[in-house]
């Protein structure tokens, strides 16, 4: 996780508090939103970073607006966090997430199209 916290800070330009907290929403979103089976492998891909974060409520824009990012700011941070998973998530883990994620608002379809899916 310190690879994409350290992206995190030098591209968008938030703090590495800022960051992991972004990061860790994101990932209990997910951790909250797919199978159990799938969050297995996501588990797997990451080295086992996910056993640690807590779930999130379905409400990740309401999640990550609690870390302190500024608004300008999320669009770009989310793209890159997403960006970082789909780097790190081998193609059949990447499809398993996606197909889970199914389009349930506006910025779930984001996050699934910025994950590769088309359901944005």
């Amino acid at each position: 996780m310190d690879e994409i916290i350290r992206r995190l800070t030098e591209k968008v330009g938030i703090s590495p508090e800022t960051a992991r907290s972004v990061v860790e929403k994101v990932l209990g979103f997910l951790k909250a939103k797919l199978p159990e089976s799938v969050t297995a492998k996501l588990d797997s891909a990451l080295g086992g970073q996910l056993g640690s974060v807590p779930p999130t409520s379905d409400d990740l824009a309401g999640e990550v607006s609690q870390t302190g990012l500024p608004i300008d700011k999320v669009p770009g941070t989310l793209e890159a966090v997403t960006g970082w998973l789909k780097e790190k998530l081998p193609e059949g883990v990447r499809d398993e997430v996606t197909n889970a994620l199914s389009p349930g608002g506006n910025l779930l379809g984001k996050v699934t199209g910025w994950l590769g899916g088309n359901k944005s």
